[in-house]
């Protein structure tokens, strides 16, 4: 079964949302844990973490420390895949937005 990994990471994302995770776009599956921080709390204090992979059938798991909700999740249903050429320019986006993340913001 082939999965489009773009509702993929719309899907995970809600789903993590639904627990308090305040997670910005997209999340980033690439099967490390992200930090984040909750809906209801401080932008700056990361009290959720998440990872996520879309190999095969995409799944992952996220917890919010603040009530120490934990979940796993995976995709349900066939939807249609991406191309290759999709696929490579997602992932590339994917990478560029995780490494912009790990500099931090630009300093003006």
């Amino acid at each position: 079964m082939k999965y489009d990994e773009t509702d993929a990471r719309v899907a995970f994302g809600a789903a993590m949302r639904q627990a308090g995770l305040h997670v910005e776009g997209l999340p980033v599956m690439d099967g490390r844990r992200h930090y984040v921080a909750l809906l209801d709390g401080s932008k700056r204090k990361k009290s959720g973490v998440y990872v996520g992979h879309l190999d095969g059938r995409p799944a992952g798991f996220f917890k919010n420390y603040k009530t120490q909700e934990e979940s796993t999740w995976k995709a349900d249903g066939a939807v249609p895949a991406l191309s290759a050429s999709e696929r490579v320019a997602e992932r590339n986006r994917i990478q560029a937005e995780h490494q912009a993340d790990r500099r931090g913001p630009d300093p003006e």
